[in-house]
């Protein structure tokens, strides 16, 4: 067997959605603290994680999360395409990264791709992409066990290799 070898990754402060200033970013498991330029760069093990704090600059007054959705079982990513919602291999793109804003109430969230910041996840016959202002169906509560569930009671679901809305178990 073959050793692993260390796997680098860059994430731009863009990518981030953060503005171009410098941040500290603080290592939860060792507490190193790193600078934020145009970008984080890190060298991690395989089958290793890292979780970081950035301490926002005091002007920063509205940010917006940021994350993947992955299927655990399948290990497949929720993938923005073109006007509908696939799972495919985790890569880390653009459309596999999706921006979470809350609509008012807190467990109340749109989630829309960075690939198109215009565009969430809307609720209909099965799951598409439409236009963040207005639309029906693009509500969803997020529960603790891992569920989207949207305002009509049904789940967001790995079907094959598409997103579907189905009735939550």
């Amino acid at each position: 067997m073959r050793p692993q070898r260390p796997s680098r990754s860059r994430a731009s402060a863009c990518r981030l959605s953060l503005a171009a200033w410098k941040y500290d970013a603080r290592d939860l498991v060792t507490d190193e603290v790193l600078t934020i330029d145009s970008a984080i760069e890190i060298q991690l093990d395989s089958h290793v994680a890292r979780v970081y704090r950035i301490a926002l600059q005091k002007s920063c007054i509205k940010t917006t999360p940021t994350g993947m959705v992955f299927n655990t079982p399948s290990g497949l990513c929720m993938t923005a395409s073109t006007d509908f919602v696939i799972f495919e291999k985790c890569s880390v793109s653009q459309s596999q990264v999706w921006h979470v804003t809350a609509t008012g109430d807190a467990s109340k969230l749109t989630l829309g791709s960075l690939s198109d910041a215009s565009v969430c996840l809307a609720a209909g016959d099965g799951v598409s992409l439409a236009n963040c202002l207005g639309g029906t169906g693009i509500t969803r509560d997020h529960y603790s066990s891992g569920h989207f569930r949207s305002l009509s009671g049904s789940c967001l679901v790995q079907s094959k290799n598409k997103a579907s809305i189905e009735e939550c178990d």
